[in-house]
C-alpha cells in the first residue's frame, strides 16, 4: 500500500468515527418526543411579519399639480421607536420631517402633510428614521386624472347613510367621483390639508359638531373652490348668513358652492347630490393667464438690503486687472529690463486686487434684516395666510423660521417659474404642531421658504352688483386692524383703484363698461396700480405701497385670480406681523397683501354675463392622447337672477351645442352649419338644473386654429 492510500484509508476511516460520534450524541438530542408527529414539528409555522410602516394615501391616489396632500403613516413597533419620519419628493428639494415616539408593542399614527411640485415627478419616499439609521421606508405615488373626481363624507353622514360606494359616475358620463371619508383629525391640520379634495358631503348635524379650527379647514377649504352639499337644512347657524342657501337651494360662497342635497344623499343617490368640479390649469384647454411681472425674490432681497455689484463695476475692475498684469506690466517690466520680475509681480497685483475686492464687496451683501411677504386671502370666517421669508446666510450654514400649529408648506407650484431647486430646505414638524422650515446654505447664498396656513380673523371683505345700466357697485371695508393702502378692486376684466382705507373704515366703488367676455391675457391689475419700474405704466406715476413682486408670487400660486362672475378687492400694508412663532416677530419687515372676493350679484331684470360664473368641465383635447374632443362647461347663475329667459351666445367656430338635462340626458339645441350660423339659441328654464346649466359644444378645428379659446356664453335674452 501507497503513502497515499494510507492517508486517503484514515482520512476515510476519521470521517467515520466522527459521524458515528456525532450521531451517537447528537440523536437522542434531536429526536422527537414520544407521541410527537414529525410532520406537525415540520410544518409549525413562522410567525407572520407585521409592516414596521405603513403608509395610506388619506384621500386616494387622484392629485393635482400644486395640491397638499395628507399621508396617513401607520407605524407598528416591537421595542422603543424614539426617532423621527421623513418624507421626500423627487420634484422638490423639501424634507417634511416630524418626530415620532412609540412604545414598544404598541401602533401609532401619524398624519403628515406635503406638497406635490409635479404630479408627474414620481413617489413620495417616506422613512422612519430611529437612532440615524432607516429603519423602514413605504412609496406612494399619486395620479392626476382629469376624468376623476374626489369627495370626501363626513362622519354623521356616513353613520346615517352607510358606507357609500367607493366610486361613482355622474349623470352625463362627466365625470367619475372617488368617495373617501373625512376623518375629524384632518380638518385639524388646518385649511390647507383639504386642497386634494372637490367635494365634501355632509349633514347640517356635522357642520355643528366641529370644533372652531375643523370649522376655519372647511369653510376657507369652500371659499376657494370647493363645493359643500348638505344633505339637510335642518341647522345652518354654522354657516355665515350669506353663505345659507335660500329658496334656490344653493348659495355661493366665495368661489365655492352651498347645496342642499334634500335627503339624496341618505337615500344613496350619491351621484345626483355631486357635480363635476372645474379642470385644473394644467387640463383646461381655455387659457387662464398669469399675472407675472417680477421674481418675488427680488423685492424681498431689495427690502434686505441683499444686492449685487453693478455690473459696470464688475467690468471696469476686470479690464483694470487685466491691464495691470497684461501690457503695463510687461512695458514697465521691459523699461528696467526685469522681465523675470513677472514671477513675484503677478501674485502680488493679484493679492492686491482680490482683497480691493474683499473690502469693496462689503456692502454687497445683506443689512442683516429680516423680510417677510404675506397674501391674506380673506373670507367671512376666516383667513388662508400665506407666507415667505427670505433666508440668507454671509458664512454658510442654516437658517430658519418658526410658524404655528396648522401651517404646511407652501413650495413653488407648476407656474412659479422662479422656483429655487438648488437649496435643501427641511420642514420640521415639533411635537406641538410648529413647524420650523431650514435651509442649509453655503456662504452669500440667499433663498426664500414659504408656509400656508390660517387665521380666525377676517380681515377684508367686499360684495359687488351689476344693475340695468352695466355698472358694478359695491363696498369694501377693512376689518384688519391696520390700515391699507392702493385699495383696488377687480371685476368683469376692470380695474379701480379706491385708495387709501383706515382700519375699520368702509368705501364704495364702481365699474364702468365691464366686459362680458375678459381677455384672459389683459390684466385688470394696469387699470388701477402702475409701477414703471417693473413695467406696469411707464407714463404714470407709482402707486405707493404696492409690491409685485408679491403679487407675481399670489397670481401664480392662483392662476385663476380673477375668476369670471365674481369681484376680488385687494390693499396692501405693513401694519401686520409676519406669522412667526421664534424671535421678534414684530422686528420682521413684513409687507401683506390682504384680499377678499366675492360673487357678483345680479341686480338687473334679466341675466347679465359678468354676474354669471363658468367653468370648464371637459378639455378641447383628450389628456391622454391629445386627440380633439367635445369641450364641457358649467354655467352657475346667482341664485335670485331670473333663469325663464336665457340664450347661449355660440360664437363661430361652434358647430353645434348641448345641455345636460334634468335626467341626465344630451339635449341638441340647434344644428349649424357655414350658411346658418345663429349668434344664440335659446336655453330653456327646464335647462338650468339646481342653478347650473352644463353645456357641450363641437367645435370646428379644421377652420379656426385658436379654437381652444373658444367658449360659449350664458345671458338673460334682454340683456
Amino acid at each position: 500500500m501507497t503513502v497515499r492510500r494510507r492517508a486517503h484509508l484514515r482520512r476515510a476511516l476519521s470521517g467515520a468515527a466522527t459521524a458515528m460520534i456525532a450521531t451517537t450524541l447528537i440523536g437522542p438530542l434531536s429526536a422527537p418526543a414520544a407521541g410527537a408527529d414529525p410532520a406537525t414539528e415540520r410544518a409549525a409555522p413562522e410567525p407572520e411579519a407585521v409592516d414596521v410602516l405603513a403608509v395610506t394615501q388619506e384621500f386616494g391616489s387622484s392629485a393635482d399639480t400644486g395640491d397638499l396632500v395628507v399621508l396617513r403613516l401607520t407605524i407598528t413597533a416591537d421595542r422603543l421607536v424614539d426617532g423621527e419620519v421623513t418624507v421626500t419628493n423627487e420634484s422638490s428639494r423639501l424634507v417634511v420631517r416630524r418626530d415620532v415616539q412609540v412604545a414598544g408593542g404598541s401602533t401609532e399614527e401619524v398624519l403628515v402633510v406635503a406638497p406635490v411640485i409635479d404630479v408627474f415627478s414620481g413617489p413620495f419616499v417616506v422613512s422612519l428614521v430611529d437612532g440615524g439609521s432607516v429603519i423602514a421606508d413605504d412609496r406612494v405615488r399619486f395620479v392626476s386624472d382629469s376624468g376623476t373626481d374626489v369627495a370626501a363624507v363626513m362622519p354623521v353622514l356616513a353613520s346615517r347613510a352607510g358606507d357609500p360606494p367607493a366610486r361613482v359616475t355622474l349623470a352625463g358620463d362627466l365625470r367619475r367621483v372617488d368617495l373617501v371619508p373625512l376623518s375629524l383629525d384632518v380638518l385639524e391640520l388646518g385649511p390647507t390639508a383639504l386642497t386634494q379634495l372637490d367635494t365634501v358631503l355632509a349633514t347640517s348635524d356635522d357642520l355643528v359638531a366641529l370644533a372652531p379650527t375643523a370649522r376655519l379647514s372647511l369653510f376657507a377649504w369652500v371659499e376657494r373652490g370647493g363645493h359643500l352639499v348638505l344633505d339637510d337644512a335642518d341647522d345652518l347657524t354654522a354657516l355665515p348668513a350669506e353663505w345659507r342657501p335660500g329658496d334656490a337651494g344653493y348659495a355661493l360662497a366665495g368661489r365655492g358652492e352651498i347645496r342642499l342635497a334634500d335627503g339624496v344623499l341618505t337615500a344613496g343617490d350619491w351621484d345626483a347630490a355631486i357635480a363635476p368640479a372645474a379642470l385644473s390649469p394644467t387640463d383646461a384647454s381655455i387659457p387662464f393667464g398669469a399675472d407675472s411681472f417680477i421674481d418675488p425674490r427680488v423685492t424681498l432681497a431689495e427690502r434686505a438690503g441683499v444686492e449685487l455689484p453693478r455690473l459696470d463695476r464688475i467690468v471696469v475692475a476686470l479690464a483694470v486687472y487685466v491691464l495691470l498684469i497684461g501690457p503695463v506690466l510687461y512695458l514697465v517690466l521691459r523699461r528696467l529690463r526685469r522681465l523675470t520680475a513677472a514671477w513675484i509681480a503677478i501674485p502680488a497685483i493679484s493679492v492686491v486686487m482680490a482683497t480691493g475686492v474683499v473690502i469693496t464687496s462689503r456692502d454687497w451683501g445683506s443689512d442683516d434684516g429680516t423680510t417677510g411677504a404675506t397674501v391674506v386671502e380673506s373670507g367671512p370666517v376666516g383667513s388662508v395666510i400665506g407666507y415667505q421669508q427670505l433666508l440668507t446666510s454671509r458664512g454658510g450654514g442654516t437658517a430658519s423660521f418658526t410658524v404655528p400649529s396648522g401651517w404646511a408648506p407652501a413650495e413653488p407650484g407648476l407656474f412659479e417659474w422662479w422656483a429655487d431647486t438648488s437649496t435643501s430646505r427641511t420642514a420640521a414638524v415639533a411635537p406641538d404642531g410648529s413647524t420650523v422650515f431650514e435651509a442649509r446654505l453655503e456662504p452669500g447664498q440667499v433663498t426664500v421658504a414659504g408656509a400656508r396656513g390660517g387665521d380666525e380673523r377676517s380681515l377684508l371683505s367686499v360684495d359687488g352688483a351689476i344693475g340695468d345700466d352695466g355698472t358694478i357697485r359695491g363696498t369694501v371695508t377693512n376689518t384688519s386692524g391696520a390700515d391699507l393702502v392702493s385699495v383696488a378692486v377687480f371685476a368683469a376684466g376692470r380695474g379701480v383703484l379706491v385708495g387709501d382705507l383706515a382700519a375699520g373704515a368702509t368705501a364704495t366703488y364702481e365699474i364702468d363698461d365691464p366686459l362680458d367676455d375678459p381677455d384672459v391675457f389683459d390684466s385688470p391689475v394696469r387699470n388701477a396700480w402702475s409701477d414703471p419700474d417693473r413695467g406696469l405704466g411707464f407714463d404714470a406715476a407709482p402707486t405707493p405701497g404696492i409690491d409685485l413682486g408679491i403679487w407675481t408670487w399670489f397670481a401664480s400660486s392662483n392662476p385663476r385670480v380673477f375668476p369670471v362672475g365674481l369681484v376680488r378687492a385687494a390693499g396692501w400694508t405693513t401694519g401686520l406681523t409676519a406669522p412667526v412663532t421664534d424671535g421678534d416677530a414684530s422686528a420682521v419687515d413684513n409687507v401683506a397683501l390682504v384680499t377678499s372676493i366675492a360673487p357678483i350679484a345680479n341686480a338687473a331684470a334679466s341675466l347679465v354675463p359678468p354676474a354669471v360664473r363658468w367653468e370648464q368641465i371637459e378639455s378641447a383635447f383628450d389628456p391622454r392622447t391629445g386627440e380633439p374632443g367635445a369641450p364641457v362647461f358649467r354655467f352657475v347663475v346667482p341664485p335670485d337672477a331670473p333663469v325663464d329667459d336665457l340664450v347661449l351666445e355660440l360664437p363661430r367656430g361652434i358647430l353645434s351645442a348641448e345641455v345636460l338635462d334634468a335626467r341626465g340626458r344630451w339635449v341638441r339645441l340647434d344644428d349649424r352649419d357655414d350658411e346658418t350660423r345663429e349668434e344664440a339659441v335659446d336655453v330653456a328654464a327646464r335647462h338650468v338644473v339646481d342653478g347650473a346649466v352644463v353645456v357641450r359644444i363641437a367645435l370646428d378645428f379644421a377652420q379656426n386654429p385658436d379654437v381652444q379659446t373658444i367658449h360659449p356664453l350664458l345671458r338673460g335674452g334682454d340683456a
